[in-house]
């Protein structure tokens, strides 16, 4: 059983203790904060047609979120329709995240509760996303790109079951520490054969905010401990059973001057029994807001590269080029042209070129 399997029905009982919870106070109290948003996808794409259909029509995402605050005490739970090749199993170095198979999964890709004890010390336990930039702020609505960079979600997993304790102070730095009991691991082989793990880490950061500009930098660095079963390898030898480490090391940043943004994140994962399960990537995010009136114009570059050992030879190269109109703020419209090169696969077999067109509608709502 997957992870994906596992955190939904943890995630939604936890919702249902938090709701039946909160029947214990006033009406008042009771009041929940609602929003989410809805994407919808089209893709359009030339060459490479052995890795994915030539065009497609998507809902890749379906998010609801319910927010409760109690004095210092506080819950958040955000519930996901994902229909996407990255939750059903598909080549995750290979795909852009949009291919996709069956009806979808529901899934509570966020359900904690906190405390807050402070700006230097806040508590959260439940299901949460991973601590990268990209992971965290990752609302379509927000991200100017349409095409989510191959690094992301693989190099630091989304999703993780367990604590959360971070804090910030008046001198800009901020920390973040994790510790989880379920297995993080990507690998599409080794998903199935996990047994147990721990997941633990942290994040270092330091954010220095201005009147119209922000800049922040951060390092990361995440273990995961994996229970691995070898029976379905052809050669045993090479990963032999038990407790293994998987590390993962990041950087990361963000930096927004009056109306242009640039994003990036560099990092590597790697495996200390086998090689083969490592991986590594980077990718540069920049964009530029131009306003006409209420109308937004924001126009996209995306530059990343990211290479998984196991699923290919070489890395894979991509360059992104978009833009988006907001009519009115919660309203985005998207169009996106993608470019990949061939690469190589193995010792004889080389992809295609593909080119991808995308355009997309995104309605966020509260």
């Amino acid at each position: 059983m997957s992870i994906y399997e596992r955190v939904p029905s943890v995630g939604l009982s936890f919702l249902a203790i938090l709701l039946a919870l909160t029947c214990f106070w006033s009406a008042e109290s009771l009041a929940l904060d609602i929003s989410g948003f809805i994407e919808s996808k089209y893709f359009q794409r030339f060459g490479g047609l052995e890795e994915n259909s030539p065009r497609e029509f998507d809902v890749s995402g379906l998010n609801l979120l319910l927010g409760h605050r109690i004095d210092r005490f506080s819950m958040l739970a955000e519930l996901r329709w994902a229909h996407s090749a990255e939750l059903e199993g598909l080549n995750r170095s290979e795909t852009s995240g949009t291919s996709a198979k069956g009806q979808g999964v529901i899934m509570a890709e966020r359900a904690w509760v906190g405390v807050d004890l402070g700006d230097m010390f806040q508590i959260k336990v439940g299901n949460q996303l991973g601590p990268a930039i990209y992971q965290t702020i990752h609302f379509p609505s927000i991200l100017p790109n349409m095409t989510k960079p191959m690094m992301v979600n693989n190099v630091i997993s989304d999703l993780y079951n367990g604590l959360n304790v971070s804090g910030k102070f008046q001198s800009g730095a901020e920390y973040e520490l994790v510790y989880a009991t379920d297995p993080m691991a990507k690998d599409d082989t080794l998903k199935s054969n996990l047994h147990k793990g721990i997941t633990y880490g942290g994040r270092l950061g330091y954010r220095l905010t201005g009147q119209r500009s922000s800049l922040y930098l951060g390092g990361l660095m995440m273990s995961y401990a994996l229970g691995r079963d070898t029976t379905e390898f052809d050669d045993p030898t090479q990963t032999p059973p038990g407790i293994f480490i998987q590390n993962a090391r990041e950087m990361e940043g963000l930096i927004k001057i009056r109306d242009f943004s640039l994003w990036f994140e560099i990092g590597d994962r790697k495996d200390t029994v086998n090689e083969a399960f490592s991986m590594q990537g980077f990718y540069v995010l920049m964009s530029q807001s131009f306003y006409f009136g209420d109308i937004e114009l924001l126009p996209s570059l995306v530059v990343e590269s990211f290479h998984d050992r196991q699923e290919t030879l070489a890395q894979i190269n991509r360059y992104s080029a978009g833009i988006t109109v907001r009519f009115v703020p919660d309203v985005s419209l998207k169009v996106e042209y993608l470019l990949r090169p061939s690469y190589q696969k193995n010792e004889t077999d080389w992809s295609e070129k593909q080119d991808q067109l995308g355009l997309g509608l995104v309605i966020f709502f509260m």
